[in-house]
């Protein structure tokens, strides 16, 4: 089951790192909405879960960022006679951080925005396995000290279907 997982968690990167992945669509947005958005460029989308502290203690982060991880799996036996059929939970962890608190809610929407119109351009199959139905939840953090000086993050939550 963890492989049904580690795949799907690639084909998100690569959706989310494509020309026409989350900066493509964050450009579309400030476009639209006549501002600007931080770039996120593709060595700043990793498969990783960790928690904000411990990934600044790792290494130098740039932000903002997108963190990708399982959050849990969980096998309905749909099909009685799969080994696995249920649902895969991923997530999608945008973290912005800047020298003020004025703008890290906007930016953190938008970017949040950038990353769901990804997922909609992306419904259907993602591997042999998993496939989209466009089924996901965004929930916001709270402001907290970190990264530049303030640092928020927007949780994607995304449902896949799941066969093997």
């Amino acid at each position: 089951m963890a492989n049904l997982a580690i795949s799907a968690l690639q084909a998100l990167s690569t959706f989310l790192t494509a020309p026409d992945g989350v900066n493509h669509e964050a450009h579309k947005i400030a476009v639209r909405d006549m501002v600007r958005i931080p770039e996120i460029r593709p060595e700043q989308v990793l498969i990783r879960h960790a928690s904000t502290a411990l990934a600044e203690e790792a290494g130098p982060v740039t932000y903002p960022s997108v963190y990708l991880y399982c959050n849990r799996i969980e096998n309905l036996l749909d099909s009685k006679f799969r080994e696995f059929s249920g649902r895969i939970f991923l997530v999608a962890e945008v973290r912005v951080s800047d020298r003020s608190v004025r703008e890290l809610d906007l930016h953190a929407a938008r970017l949040a925005e950038a990353t769901t119109s990804v997922l909609t351009n992306h419904r259907g199959k993602w591997t042999d396995c998993c496939s989209f139905d466009g089924r996901f939840d965004i929930g916001f953090d709270a402001v907290e000290e970190g990264g530049l000086r303030y640092l928020q993050t927007a949780r994607v939550e995304i449902e896949l279907i799941a066969a093997a």
